[in-house]
């Protein structure tokens, strides 16, 4: 039970940290996506035709989109070998979940 402590110490403050992770690597696609096709890869949605960028959302829509492919991907990586276990500094082994 040692190895759970650390996620259930602050899990407020590490919830907000997780979210901010997700929505900054969104931001990141999204701009290498607007980088790349330009504004190709989304269209304004049918009830705000006015709307001039991509959001969040638009950019998770998307994802929603393509997610057989994305569980096919998952899928796949379960076929690859699992890497060896690290150790912390302390020379302790890591936990592996599973």
């Amino acid at each position: 039970m040692e190895e759970c402590r650390a996620w259930t110490k602050e899990p407020i403050l590490r919830t907000y940290q997780v979210q901010m992770l997700a929505l900054s690597l969104l931001r990141l696609v999204q701009s290498r996506l607007n980088t790349a096709c330009g504004d190709r890869w989304w269209s304004p949605p049918p009830w705000n035709l006015d709307k001039k960028h991509a959001s969040i959302l638009d950019l998770r829509r998307l994802f929603w989109k393509h997610r057989a492919r994305f569980s096919q991907l998952l899928s796949n990586l379960d076929d690859f070998e699992k890497p060896p276990q690290t150790k912390y500094h302390t020379g302790q082994q890591t936990a592996r979940a599973g």
